[in-house]
């Protein structure tokens, strides 16, 4: 059966903000014990297919990790015809990220591919192997982009839908109602500390797009791509609403507004002109008599 959208979002989410697997340490040493050499990948039942290293699941992290850690190129080695539709796909997400960022595309294949003749290239030196997955594939990217010259770190560079950094917009719908933050992976999006406040950390976001499902008011949309690095900022913010018989805050002016819009506009209002003024009390004066 297939997967909604928020499961799909759920799983990516999952998997970009999880700990590093193992795989990648190997790749890593292989690249150490033979470097600017052809690597090749493949799932964990095709540990005796020839491979170098074997991954219990084909992603883009192993293709990338492995050509920012100095492999010249990789193929993805897949044991069943299950494993090569996965490996196709991975192959077509990383290929064109690398395309986004000034580096040959033919780099990673899958296997019998002939690969195109390609420059050893300076590997990353200083790759966080404790940072969210999604973190490292954006670190990954940074660094072929910079020594391919397809991206000196000034402004921001598109990158292909499926990328794994990025930024969210955030439209006029927007009421702040905060159902984004908490289920955020990597604290990308949190609630301000002072005022009523969306802020957004770029450098954290991992393009789960699990906010975009979550949001009731379908106003939050991906923007995959690669920026320097940069302050938090504010994606949306409002005067917090205030109650009017005890002073106490409590949610957003934007909220309450749309709320009465909505109940005004199925005539409710007019039916209830006591129950909506009590909507503007905050929750404990509208719990008293």
């Amino acid at each position: 059966m297939a997967m909604s959208a928020l499961e799909t979002a759920r799983a990516t989410a999952r998997r970009r903000s999880a700990a590093p697997d193992p795989a990648l340490a190997a790749i890593a040493a292989e690249i150490r014990r033979r470097p600017g050499a052809p690597l090749a990948l493949s799932v964990a039942s095709a540990r005796d297919a020839g491979a170098a290293v074997a991954t219990e699941a084909l992603d883009a992290e192993h293709a990338l990790a492995a050509l920012a850690l100095g492999a010249i190129t990789v193929s993805l080695a897949p044991a069943d015809p299950a494993a090569s539709t996965a490996a196709l796909a991975v192959v077509a997400v990383v290929r064109a990220m690398l395309t986004a960022i000034g580096v040959e595309p033919r780099l990673v294949g899958v296997e019998g591919d002939a690969p195109p003749r390609a420059p050893v290239r300076p590997p990353l030196a200083d790759l966080d192997w404790s940072a969210p997955r999604g973190l490292r594939m954006r670190a990954c990217l940074a660094h072929l982009a910079r020594v391919a010259g397809g991206w000196n770190g000034d402004a921001p560079l598109p990158l292909p839908a499926g990328a794994p950094a990025g930024a969210v917009t955030v439209s006029q719908a927007c009421t702040l109602c905060f159902a984004c933050t908490p289920e955020c992976p990597t604290g990308a999006l949190a609630r301000g500390a002072e005022g009523v406040a969306l802020v957004f950390r770029e450098d954290a976001c991992v393009q789960c797009g699990l906010c975009v499902e979550i949001c009731p008011e379908g106003a939050l949309a991906p923007l995959p791509r690669l920026a320097p690095p940069a302050a938090p900022v504010i994606l949306a913010e409002d005067a917090p609403a205030t109650c009017p018989d005890c002073g106490a805050r409590f949610g957003s002016r934007r909220s309450l507004d749309q709320v009465r819009a909505r109940l005004a506009a199925d005539g409710w209002a007019a039916q209830n002109p006591e129950l909506l003024a009590r909507l503007a009390l905050c929750e404990d004066c509208r719990a008293r008599p």
